[in-house]
């Protein structure tokens, strides 16, 4: 017998683990999708148990999730799919969740038609995973969005920042709570030496690396990154450039550039990895030139691995990093810019070990995996019981 549920306020028990169903485009390698990993991973087992419901893809990320989390995938085509709403209404009425998790605008939208299909009344929380710009600022997504709304128990961010632009934007009568993303400061640490990692990469052990992590998006700039390692590669002769992440939108593009890059020579690609702790030690620095994030996950393992990292200020960097204390964060609009950035770090080794043990204790300290999934536990526990 599991432990009884119980929650003042609402007279509601349950005999069972809450159910709890997140609903999300894919498990493909992502900011997002590695915050449900580390979410369904981290709960307890004798409180919650958790579906997760993949609308097109499952993905790689699915690998990392521990043997009771079911994972289900619906398969949907591109565009609006009535197939795909009513295999999530049929999916509702199977698992009966408790809670149901929806992840951007499009889970949620569906999320909505299915349960009012499946005549239910189930708990919705919604998140959202990123600042809100260009498209997602129109007056058809905006609409969307506040109608949408309407039928949620609670909203959620994973920044402060993000929080307060839904605030101003009044796209959620209910108050929106922020829940920061956190890292597993144990998986990712110092390396006790990082020669092997090199080695395997054909890296140099004297080699300068920049890195960088994350999907194929243009919000990311890679191609901002690729001109701005043009720049400082041409008279940094030992400096390489190590890209982890894969898929995305503009991964055709990026690749075709690394394929013509001046110093392409020394540009490593190994696309996504599992495990990436290992290739975050065998960085010097990580560059997240992005101009758009909610709370990056990259950003938070880089630092707890006592890498510092080279931030534009888009929401959810400036909730991470003071500049100067424990990595920089500086407009980054031109490559310049950015190489400038990078270089001054690599000039001053003192000043890049000083930030990266400074990096480390706020990873510890302000953004533990053990708070994270707390919040969220909590927040599960609020949401079932309509408290």
């Amino acid at each position: 017998m599991t432990k009884k549920q119980t929650k003042t306020g609402p007279s509601k028990t349950f005999d069972r683990p809450v159910r709890v169903m997140h609903v999300v485009f894919s498990l493909e390698p992502g900011g997002l999708e590695n915050g449900i990993v580390n979410i369904s991973n981290g709960l307890d087992r004798e409180q919650f148990e958790t579906t997760i419901i993949c609308l097109e893809r499952t993905g790689a990320f699915a690998e990392r999730l521990q043997d009771d989390v079911n994972v289900m995938c619906l398969r949907k085509k591109p565009k609006f799919s009535v197939h795909t709403l009513r295999e999530l209404r049929r999916t509702i009425r199977t698992i009966q969740p408790d809670v149901i998790h929806t992840h951007n605008l499009g889970p949620l939208m569906y999320t909505v038609m299915a349960r009012f299909l499946a005549f239910s009344r189930i708990g919705i929380l919604h998140g959202e995973h990123a600042e809100l710009q260009g498209g997602d600022l129109t007056l058809k997504r905006l609409v969307q969005r506040r109608f949408f709304y309407r039928f949620v128990r609670r909203v959620h961010t994973v920044s402060v920042s993000l929080r307060d632009q839904l605030i101003d934007l009044n796209l959620s009568g209910k108050q929106p709570e922020a829940i920061l993303n956190g890292v597993d400061s144990e998986r990712f640490r110092k390396g006790d030496d990082n020669a092997a990692m090199r080695e395997a990469a054909g890296i140099p052990q004297t080699a300068e690396v920049i890195g960088m992590v994350g999907r194929f998006s243009p919000t990311k700039r890679h191609l901002l990154m690729l001109e701005a390692f043009s720049l400082i590669a041409s008279h940094r002769k030992t400096c390489f450039l190590l890209l982890l992440g894969d898929v995305g939108s503009a991964k055709g593009r990026i690749l075709d550039e690394i394929e013509r890059h001046s110093f392409g020579d020394r540009i490593i690609w190994p696309g996504h990895q599992n495990d990436p702790a290992p290739w975050y030690q065998a960085m010097d620095v990580l560059a997240m030139p992005s101009s758009n994030e909610g709370l990056s996950n990259a950003m938070l393992e880089a630092m707890s691995c006592e890498i510092p990292c080279i931030a534009h200020p888009a929401c959810g960097a400036s909730e991470v990093i003071q500049d100067g204390v424990n990595g920089v964060l500086k407009p980054i609009d031109t490559a310049e810019q950015l190489a400038n950035a990078i270089e001054a770090l690599l000039e001053n080794r003192g000043q890049l070990t000083q930030l990266g043990k400074a990096a480390r204790d706020s990873a510890v300290k302000r953004f533990s995996l053990h708070s994270m999934v707390s919040r969220y536990q909590d927040l599960f526990l609020r949401v079932a019981f309509k408290d």
